[in-house]
Formats: structure tokens, sequence, C-alpha cells
């Protein structure tokens, strides 16, 4: 392969890496719906990087950053709502959040998971 030839798909996988879309998932419960985003690359890596207290509250950041009114940008909690977040009981509506936000982080072991049955 040319030098030409390796910098072209070089570009051609770099170009196809950063320009990925975010995905959603609408998720209902107790008779509402929300629209879960896609965690950044930032937010993950924010997560992983924490002590375990400030991990708490990065994942609150998540579910405050990447909840929205379904096919809008109006989010649906605040940063004053993290207090709130925390003293939820953590039941099916939660566990609801969490599992579509993993879901989305997953999106492309899902996808690959598929192609292959």
């Amino acid at each position: 392969m040319s030098n030409e030839q390796i910098i072209e798909q070089r570009n051609k996988i770099r170009e196809a890496f950063l320009n990925q879309t975010v995905r959603s998932k609408v998720v209902e419960f107790n008779g509402m719906q929300a629209e879960i985003r896609q965690p950044s690359v930032a937010e993950i890596l924010n997560t992983q990087v924490s002590e375990e207290g400030a991990k708490q509250d990065v994942m609150l950041d998540i579910i405050i950053n990447r909840c929205y009114v379904p096919g809008t940008d109006v989010k649906i909690f605040e940063e004053g709502d993290k207090t709130a977040l925390k003293e939820l009981p953590f039941n099916s509506a939660f566990s609801t959040l969490l599992e579509a936000i993993n879901e989305l982080i997953d999106a492309e072991k899902a996808e690959e998971e598929a192609v292959k049955k």
C-alpha cells in the first residue's frame, strides 16, 4: 500500500470515527416518556477517573444532562434537582433510566451482537 493510500484510508477512518451521531432511546416510567441521549466520551471518562464521592455526582450529572422531553432540546432535570435525585427511592423507574443509559453506552456492542445473529 502506498503512502497516499494509507493517508487516504486513515482520513476515511478518522472521518467515520469523528462523525458519529448521538444515539437516543425513549423510555417510559410512571406513564410519562423521556428521551435519554448517549453520554459523551468526556462524561464517561470523568466517571472512570473520579473518586467514589465525585463518581456519584458525575452519574447524576449524566442523568441531568442526558434526559430530554422527547424530540426536543429541553432537559427534564436541572442542576438544582441533584439533591432530589439522590433522595429518590431506587425503584423500577430509576432502574429503567440507568438501564437506558447503560444500553446507549453499549450501543455498538448491541449492534455487533445483532449483526452476528
